[in-house]
């Protein structure tokens, strides 16, 4: 007769494992490779809780576990998905939805995958059993670069100028993938690759990831002295939670913009403008709000056109709030976003109106100066590069690519007095 008692242990991990995948069930639907690490990790989790030595006592657990997760998170993920239907979205999911063919065969995938899992499990803990007194410094070293891989499936959308990009990576991205130009329209697939960025940006990276946790072990042996803490486990539980935590947030916003005003402002005060004016710029004088600033009076550009130029500033004594455009309506009329320039957060609202031959893009950058809301507005059209032949219509293209209209506006703003 086959002992259920010494299943119960994989059986709760297995459920526990179900639960937490569930929660990031968003990412099956997506397609998304970053569920992956979830099911390895719930197999080797269901190995590293068991007791016994030897390998083989291990697979008949490992297989009931596996089998138990893979089905229980269909089953999870299916529910969650009808919930949400129910209480949050407009349309209905069918509840019995984990039950169709395609379903079960994923929850079989998700079974294989942790049984996968598992067996990479056992040789960890086996490893542990050999080599438990230097895995800390292997730890250390594997650690950061391991997170700085992981890294790349955090994405955070930016507009510059036009073009619309993706940027892989945190807290720096290694690498990024021009989307479409927000103006005309045009998709554009281009994937930019600098060697001299992207080494600067693995060594910081990995140097923040390497700091975290050799921080993270000197804790641990000081606090040993008193308790016996496994060091090896906390480290590895650490990359671990962290690795989750970078496949899980697919971007990462700003939380800390009003520290971040705050902080801009007082940076401010520290530098001192220039009396001198720039080359190429010129002085605007606004007597009844006693103001003035400098102004480029060209962008420097051949298809980009100023139409409202200077910018109208407005200063108001009201509080900052920025609503960023949700991802998936980016390609609405009317986009706001949110920017750190220099140690100044902007809120920058564009609304595109199509003309002729060109798009007229309104914009507005707001951000706080002396505890003021202070707003700048002005109007550029942007001839359509479609409308070009070949060779101009690269070379209006490479001028979209490469427009920053956010340090021009940057600067207009350091002068302003």
């Amino acid at each position: 007769m086959i002992k259920i008692k010494k299943f119960k242990p994989v059986i709760l991990a297995a459920i526990i494992c179900a639960i937490i995948c569930s929660m990031v069930g968003f990412l099956i639907f997506e397609g998304s490779l970053l569920f992956l690490p979830y099911l390895f990790l719930a197999g080797a989790f269901m190995i590293f809780i068991q007791k016994e030595q030897s390998a083989y006592k291990f697979l008949d657990k490992l297989l009931v576990g596996s089998l138990v997760f893979g089905f229980l998170t269909m089953f999870f993920v299916s529910l969650r998905m009808y919930l949400s239907s129910i209480f949050l979205g407009d349309s209905s999911f069918p509840f019995w939805f984990w039950l169709l063919p395609d379903s079960l065969l994923m929850a079989l995938l998700f079974c294989f995958n942790s049984f996968l899992g598992g067996l990479l499990g056992i040789v960890l803990k086996g490893f542990y059993a050999l080599y438990k007194n230097k895995l800390d410094k292997v730890i250390i070293v594997i650690g950061p670069a391991l997170l700085m891989i992981f890294s790349l499936g955090v994405v955070k959308t930016k507009i510059g100028g036009t073009i619309e990009s993706n940027l892989h990576g945190w807290p720096y991205p290694f690498l990024i993938h021009q989307i479409k130009d927000v103006i005309d329209g045009f998709f554009i697939d281009k994937w930019i690759f600098s060697p001299g960025s992207l080494y600067h940006y693995v060594i910081f990276d990995y140097l923040l990831y390497l700091v975290l946790i050799s921080l993270v072990y000197f804790a641990v042996k000081l606090i040993n002295k008193k308790l016996k803490i496994n060091s090896t486990l906390v480290l590895f539980g650490l990359v671990i939670l962290l690795i989750l935590f970078l496949s899980f947030y697919s971007a990462i916003k700003e939380s800390n913009a009003p520290s971040l005003i705050k902080e801009s402002d007082i940076s401010q005060t520290k530098k001192p403008i220039s009396q001198t004016v720039k080359s190429g710029f010129e002085i605007f004088s606004d007597k009844k709000q006693g103001i003035s600033f400098e102004y480029p009076t060209d962008l420097g550009t051949r298809y980009i056109s100023v139409v409202d130029w200077p910018p109208i500033v407005t200063i108001e004594s009201k509080v900052y709030s920025c609503e960023e455009t949700p991802l998936e309506k980016s390609s609405m009329l009317e986009i706001i976003s949110q920017q750190s320039l220099n140690g100044r957060t902007y809120c920058i609202d564009v609304r595109h109106e199509g003309a002729a031959g060109s798009v007229y893009s309104t914009y507005i950058y707001s951000t706080v100066r002396n505890d003021k809301l202070v707003s700048l507005n002005f109007t550029l059209r942007y001839n359509n590069c479609a409308n070009y032949p070949e060779e101009q219509s690269q070379a209006c293209t490479k001028e979209r690519e490469t427009f920053n209209l956010d340090e021009t506006i940057d600067l207009i703003f350091q002068t302003l007095k």
